[in-house]
């Protein structure tokens, strides 16, 4: 027998907030489902980053196999390893649990789950998420149904960097009822087997009001007292939202939420690994600076040391318009000397770098001889940043040092650097070969976003067939598609990686229930399609408008 499935995401959702608000009182919705459900940590993917995050959540496949690391195609092949075309749909459509639910003649109502511009053909409707080109108009399948929603935002994402906190709230909340609207509205005149929404107020919530509840922030305030209950307001929304929704469905619906990643305070401290590696001899630099290398020093003076507001408008337009076809490792790898570095740091997240090696036959000006000679640097260089500490205070900086096939299973692996840093949650990947080896992140970085994302997401399920009021151990965000098709009755494709997360369900049901498995590789991709210029502009703004790029 089908069984429905409503998942509610909840963007950069943690549950270090939701269990100290639901505890109080605050989150009454949020409180009950995990008392009559299960729930867990949610491990995000590496980087845990919106683009990998949920491009894993809707195909069950980790980033080696799907090629989506972050918002832009990334090549370590390439010296320059970030390129300037933006990641879409197109890269993955068609082959998500989505499109498979569909394929069943099951329908389906997909409301701002990220990274689903282009908008594609599914059975019952699909509303885009971000980025999307139009920060007002909503991208639907089918075409008509963006007339009927209306507009989906205020003002514009040059007007995302102007608002005030207050104007921001009113904005934020504007967003959360406008989706939850929608929703109420699909599922009171349709009956959906499959239904979706994701909100991204608290990933917002995350990034910008941190500096308001944590004096651990640099620019941390005691008059900021005004707006120190301001994260707990905004999850408070939230829960009023999945309480309305939760009114529109019935008995029978397994309920599922999730986020992609979990928020933390952005790092205080620099470590620059390409500093580490030039002390080391692995990299080597030329003595002049590129023209691209000065005007990105402007823009760190211009970071440090104007006002907030004319910061970001300054920074947004020279990032738009004269650094738009170079990325900030370009700049730096123009100064490079090839033909002498054996190793070189790329960032791949606020904590998260790569060690690349500069490898013969694969980078044009490659030096290092694959197989022994390559291994034998890994280890060396692994080995050596292992137990680096600041030399400040002896903390330990690096938390985790991966080989990138222990975290990437597929032919997209290649396209990432040898080794794999995570960096303790206090500090982050600088990007300069000339400093001192640690230095203090400036609290003018804070002032435009304060939060960061961690790994550790939230998982929650409540339904007929799941345990009753337990915490199980973490999971994998790329286990919620075939959990998410095993809950419904429906085979899982054998090419996800993922595994269907049968701890949260009851035994009996388990028994019964046997996990099926079909081929996968029957489900092809949608036609590829190509962002115009224009398109990639749009996005591109509002992506750095928002601070994600």
């Amino acid at each position: 027998m089908r069984q429905k499935v409503i998942v509610l995401g909840l963007d950069c959702a943690t549950f270090r907030f939701i269990k100290p608000y639901a505890q109080e009182g605050w989150l009454p919705n949020l409180k009950r489902v995990m008392a009559k459900g299960v729930s867990r940590v949610l491990k995000s993917t590496v980087p845990p980053i919106s683009p990998p995050a949920w491009t894993t959540f809707l195909t069950g496949k980790n980033p080696g196999r799907h090629g989506i690391f972050q918002f832009v195609d990334m090549d370590v092949s390439k010296y320059g390893f970030v390129s300037n075309r933006l990641i879409n749909s197109s890269l993955f459509s068609g082959q998500t649990f989505i499109d498979f639910i569909s394929n069943q003649n099951l329908k389906v109502g997909i409301i701002k789950v990220p990274f689903t511009y282009p908008p594609w053909k599914v059975n019952g409707f699909m509303i885009a998420g971000e980025p999307s080109p139009d920060w007002e108009k909503a991208h639907t399948y089918p075409s008509e149904l963006s007339d009927r929603i209306g507009r989906v935002n205020l003002g514009s994402s040059i007007d995302f960097i102007r608002y005030n906190t207050d104007e921001l709230l009113r904005h934020l909340k504007f967003d959360c009822d406008v989706r939850t609207r929608i929703a109420c509205e699909m599922l009171e005149t349709e009956r959906y087997d499959f239904f979706m929404l994701v909100h991204n107020i608290t990933d917002a919530a995350a990034h910008r009001f941190w500096k308001f509840t944590d004096p651990g922030c640099p620019n941390y305030e005691q008059n900021f007292s005004r707006y120190k209950n301001i994260i707990r307001d905004i999850y408070v929304e939230a829960d009023k939202s999945i309480g309305q929704i939760l009114k529109k469905i019935d008995q029978d619906t397994t309920v599922f939420f999730m986020s992609d990643h979990g928020a933390s305070r952005k790092p205080i401290h620099f470590f620059h690994p390409n500093a580490w590696l030039k002390e080391m001899g692995y990299l080597h630099c030329k003595d002049r600076r590129s023209s691209a290398q000065r005007v990105r020093s402007l823009l760190t003076i211009i970071k440090n040391f104007l006002p907030h507001v004319p910061r970001q408008l300054i920074m947004h337009v020279l990032q738009m318009y004269v650094l738009k076809k170079f990325s900030a490792f370009q700049t730096r790898a123009a100064n490079f000397d090839w033909s002498e570095t054996r190793a070189y740091a790329v960032n791949l997240y606020t904590t998260y770098d790569g060690i690349a090696l500069n490898l013969k036959g694969r980078q044009p000006n490659g030096i290092v001889e694959p197989g022994t000679d390559a291994e034998r640097l890994c280890i060396e260089i692994q080995s050596a940043l292992a137990d680096i500490r600041d030399p400040r205070n002896g903390e330990k900086i690096i938390e985790k040092i991966y080989r990138r096939e222990e975290v990437f299973k597929g032919h997209f692996t290649d396209r990432m650097p040898e080794l794999i840093l995570q960096y303790n949650h206090n500090y982050r990947g600088g990007r300069d070969t000339e400093s001192s080896l640690v230095t203090d992140v400036p609290p003018a970085d804070f002032d435009f976003q304060s939060g960061d994302h961690d790994e550790n997401g939230i998982f929650v399920a409540c339904g007929n067939n799941i345990k009753k009021g337990i915490e199980l151990a973490p999971a994998k965000i790329q286990d919620m598609a075939p959990t998410i098709l095993y809950a419904m009755g429906l085979p899982v494709p054998d090419d996800m990686d993922g595994q269907v997360m049968l701890d949260i369900f009851e035994q009996d049901f388990v028994e019964k229930s046997l996990v099926k498995r079909v081929n996968g590789r029957q489900w092809t991709a949608t036609q590829s399609y190509e962002l115009s210029e224009n398109e990639s502009d749009k996005i591109r703004e509002k992506l750095k408008g928002l601070g994600y790029i």
